[in-house]
């Protein structure tokens, strides 16, 4: 039946683009070209993140990413899959030297790449072979003979600066930008040469079992043994790698297509009664807090975290609503939530991103200090992600979908994986990288309600904003 499957999914492809192409002419716009550089401000860069728009693309993207994969030789598939680290490698080369900007700083028409290499103080023939793998893989564009142009996707990693700022002060290339390349240049430079460990450590007779935060694959990396990645990046000698981090962090909430405006939509938050505490476990500076108090007045927010992060919450909140701090409607507390808890009256307990980056073990320890002091009426919301498996099917999981409202995803249409494949991959890299570095996991339907459930907590149901695959709000009540 393969030249059926084919058939559907070119079918899969042909209706997903007619439908976003109805999308675009409603709205008298035509779809970014892949030729010219991005312009995330534009109205069509806008309108692609329209939950119409991301099912299309969605579906386009699993489509296309299964048909090529079931009519191409399966040993070309093989060889460019283990052959994947040039990638990033060349990519975090380009960045190093400054490419994106000598190119946009030579205009529309592109660059010869003598002309990059002088600028760039590097090999002629290198860059022009790295710039062509690259542009083969769609990141810049050849417009003739070894000239190199800047693309939709290429200059998405443009800082904005100028070449001769950023040489003259390279350490801050990334700072006051939209963090793209920071998270490129960091999967490339930190993250690449550890993940060369992951077989290493998934089978090293000390290391395969544990599911502790300061014995992960980091830890074989570096050598140091009982301490996690978190106390790992606060030694004063990797101060630019922590800086790495803090900045590349900014940009997976766009790779996963998570929308702090979402948080609106992720509970009902109009059913708390006046003076109810919202409070954000581990919440940082409180960014996710911010919708929430521009739209719900009549509620209190406190936020959680370790004392480094105090004076950027106060600046961050002085700037943004200078009210907010002296009208006591916020507050910061400095609270480890691996330690008992120290607000005895929240109505509702909100962590974002947190569970993930915890071994089971730990978060059913974070979830029980919220659960010994939540009355009866106090929720838990973990904005986190619930990954599909790449199948349908077994008696346990439909039982769990079945009991729980929202559980279930939209359906991806035959033969495509029931996960959308490619076009889910982000979230499945998070998920080894979270198990690289911290042994936590993006977590299963089933494995969510494992951890609430031996922590006092039942999954009452999952709000999911419409257009996202995976991203999800998810309510507990205590039990």
């Amino acid at each position: 039946m393969t030249f059926a499957d084919i058939k559907q999914l070119l079918s899969v492809l042909n209706t997903a683009v007619d439908a976003l192409e109805a999308n675009f002419k409603a709205q008298s716009l035509d779809f970014p070209s892949l030729d010219e550089p991005v312009e995330p401000e534009s109205p069509a860069e806008r309108a692609t993140t329209s939950a119409e728009a991301r099912e299309a693309i969605d579906l386009i993207v699993a489509a296309a990413a299964q048909l090529t994969a079931t009519v191409r030789a399966p040993f070309t598939t093989l060889f460019e899959i283990s052959g994947a680290a040039f990638l990033p490698s060349t990519l975090r080369f380009v960045l190093e030297v400054n490419t994106v900007e000598i190119i946009r700083e030579a205009g529309e028409q592109g660059l010869h790449a003598r002309d990059i290499a002088a600028k760039a103080e590097v090999d002629e023939q290198k860059i022009a072979h790295a710039l062509r793998y690259l542009a083969t893989h769609h990141v810049f564009r050849e417009v003739a003979p070894d000239v190199f142009a800047n693309n939709r996707i290429s200059a998405l990693l443009d800082t904005k600066k100028s070449v001769q700022d950023l040489k003259a002060n390279s350490q801050m290339k990334y700072a006051n930008t939209n963090a793209v390349a920071a998270f490129v240049n960091l999967q490339a430079k930190e993250i690449l040469p550890i993940t060369a460990k992951i077989t290493d450590h998934w089978t090293g007779a000390e290391t395969k079992y544990s599911r502790e935060p300061d014995n992960t694959v980091i830890n074989t990396w570096t050598g140091e043994k009982n301490m996690t990645i978190f106390q790992w990046l606060e030694k004063p000698e990797n101060r630019l790698v922590a800086m790495s981090y803090v900045l590349a962090m900014a940009a997976t909430g766009d790779a996963s297509g998570e929308s702090f405006e979402s948080v609106l939509e992720g509970f009902e938050w109009a059913n708390l009664k006046p003076g109810s505490i919202v409070v954000d476990v581990g919440g940082g500076v409180g960014k996710l807090m911010m919708p929430l108090y521009k739209t719900y007045p009549e509620l209190k927010f406190e936020v959680q975290d370790r004392a480094q992060s105090l004076d950027q919450f106060n600046k961050i909140w002085d700037a943004t609503f200078p009210d907010a701090l002296p009208s006591k409607r916020v507050a910061f507390r400095v609270q480890d939530f691996l330690e008992p808890q120290a607000v005895k009256d929240a109505a509702v307990w909100f962590l974002r991103n947190i569970v993930h980056n915890w071994p089971d073990a730990y978060v059913i320890r974070i979830l029980k200090h919220l659960r010994d002091v939540s009355a009866p009426s106090t929720r838990l919301v973990l904005a986190d992600r619930v990954i599909p498996h790449a199948t349908t099917g077994g008696a346990s999981a439909s039982e769990l979908e079945a009991s729980i409202p929202g559980a279930v995803p939209r359906p991806a249409p035959k033969p495509l994986l029931a996960n959308f494949g490619r076009a889910n991959s982000t979230v499945f890299g998070l998920d080894i990288g979270a198990q690289s570095m911290m042994n936590g996991l993006e977590r299963t339907l089933e494995e969510l309600v494992e951890v609430t459930s031996k922590s006092g907590w039942k999954i009452e149901r999952v709000n999911r904003e419409r257009g996202d695959l995976c991203h999800a709000y998810i309510v507990c009540v205590p039990v």
